[in-house]
């Protein structure tokens, strides 16, 4: 049992340094926008930011296999939507 709560709390732990990645990497594909950077470098942080989606993805689905909770299941599925 401390094995699995270690893995729920280490998938956690990777879901949520996802997340933090993909604000950053989002924030800066605003900023290029914002500041008129040239089309190659907004297409580079679209891709950035692609890549940091479908990580995101990926440690949320590993997060999400430890849930057993239909409602909780739900709610953490409405976190990656809100995302």
């Amino acid at each position: 049992m401390v094995m699995e709560e270690a893995a729920i709390k280490q998938a956690k732990t990777d879901r949520h340094t996802a997340k933090s990645n993909f604000t950053r990497v989002g924030k800066a594909l605003v900023h290029a926008v914002e500041h008129k950077r040239t089309p190659n470098e907004v297409r580079q942080a679209i891709i950035k930011l692609q890549g940091a989606y479908e990580n995101l993805v990926a440690k949320h689905e590993n997060y999400a296999k430890h849930i057993e909770d239909d409602e909780a299941y739900e709610t953490e599925e409405k976190w990656l939507s809100d995302c």
